[in-house]
């Protein structure tokens, strides 16, 4: 299976939540979802990147086992395609408690461009995802899971097409020229 993203470069203000719904809607079609609610606490990455341009939302609850591991996955394929310091990878996680929040600080010390929104009165995928589109500073926007069933190498090709002028891009492993479930 593949990541699938939202971009929402040229698009005004006024319009983006608009937008944004309605992608959520067809992501929610392709059995993907968010939580949104509260925005409780933030981890900030390092400062002194480079202007964020990109947005990698992670919607999350109980995925303190995983984070490390997708994000050294995510920014190790950034890289490989330049944009590791132009990305910044925001999870969204609904007061897990596990873990998650102390994981995403380590790695933002340790120079990763990541962070965290921590909800504490809302719960759900899709706002989740909604959140994290919302406070994305990226002008095209990614929304992958956390559990790693989206692999995260596939992100900055994703992300390439957007900035290439793609309104819209899906990753899926059901079109053309793609096997289900080898």
């Amino acid at each position: 299976s593949t990541s699938l993203c939202l971009h929402s470069s040229g698009v005004p203000a006024a319009l983006r939540g608009t937008t944004a719904r309605f992608i959520t809607s067809l992501v929610l079609a392709f059995a993907l979802s968010v939580f949104s609610g509260e925005h409780c606490g933030v981890v900030a990455g390092t400062s002194d990147m480079p202007a964020i341009t990109s947005t990698v939302v992670v919607p999350a609850y109980k995925e303190q086992p995983n984070v490390r591991k997708l994000t050294e996955r995510l920014f190790k394929a950034l890289a490989e395609h330049d944009m590791d310091k132009t990305t910044e990878l925001l999870y969204v996680d609904d007061n897990s408690q596990d873990g998650t929040v102390e994981t995403v600080g380590e790695l933002a010390a340790a120079g990763y461009n990541v962070r965290i929104i921590v909800r504490t009165t809302e719960r759900g995928l899709s706002s989740a995802v909604m959140k994290g589109f919302a406070e994305g500073k990226g002008t095209a926007l990614v929304c992958m899971d956390g559990d790693l069933q989206h692999p995260p190498e596939k992100a900055p090709l994703l992300l390439k097409e957007l900035h290439e002028g793609a309104d819209f891009v899906l990753g899926t492993r059901y079109g053309q020229g793609f096997a289900v479930d080898p």
